[in-house]
């Protein structure tokens, strides 16, 4: 089920202040649109219905495959947190609604759109984990004090952060005036093509 976007279970850590700076970004009009959903099969489910009913025949199948197979490659990662921070699953929950956020602003930006997407995908690419590593995390975390995993979650909330905080950046590039079109695609090569760590 869709879940409207609160402050609930939000603490100081890297998952919780990534959040909080998302939210505090948008606009009271944004924040009533904001949803987040407990799974990624929920979020594309809204979003095919978004997408019939908004009538737009530039975003059809293969747009809902993509999201799908995106979504599928960052399973891993989502598997993993969840084992560590199983107490939290709103982190999960505003991931999946922060990526359709971004669709929902940027949708008459196809083209610009789809390098989106690709982007990440390719970030997904790397949270390829066999099962038996997962068995060794939930290892790990029975554990206590395991610096391991204290370590593990450390990266994992750095990717978190960044991730968001792209998706962020991108809202704010998509809410620029028409008049701005120009800026918005020197902003959006930028954001596409530069690197995290050398912005």
């Amino acid at each position: 089920m869709a879940q409207s976007l609160d402050e609930n279970n939000e603490d100081s850590d890297l998952f919780g202040t990534a959040m909080k700076t998302f939210r505090a970004s948008l606009s009271p009009e944004d924040q009533s649109q904001f949803q987040s959903y407990s799974t990624a099969a929920l979020m594309i489910a809204d979003l095919q219905l978004f997408i019939q009913d908004a009538q737009q025949p530039n975003i059809g199948k293969d747009f809902l495959s993509k999201m799908s197979s995106i979504s599928e490659s960052w399973q891993p990662y989502f598997d993993i947190l969840s084992i560590l921070v199983s107490a939290h699953p709103e982190y999960c929950a505003f991931f999946w609604g922060a990526i359709k956020f971004v669709f929902l602003v940027g949708r008459h930006y196809i083209t610009f759109f789809e390098k989106i997407l690709n982007l990440f995908g390719e970030m997904s690419r790397s949270f390829h984990v066999k099962t038996e590593y997962l068995k060794q995390i939930e290892e790990w975390q029975k554990e206590s004090g395991n610096r391991k995993v204290a370590g593990l979650l450390t990266i994992l909330g750095a990717i978190y952060s960044d991730t968001i905080s792209f998706c962020q950046q991108v809202h704010q590039i998509f809410g620029l005036g028409r008049k701005d079109l120009r800026k918005k695609g020197r902003i959006l090569n930028y954001v596409l093509w530069v690197p995290f760590n050398k912005r």
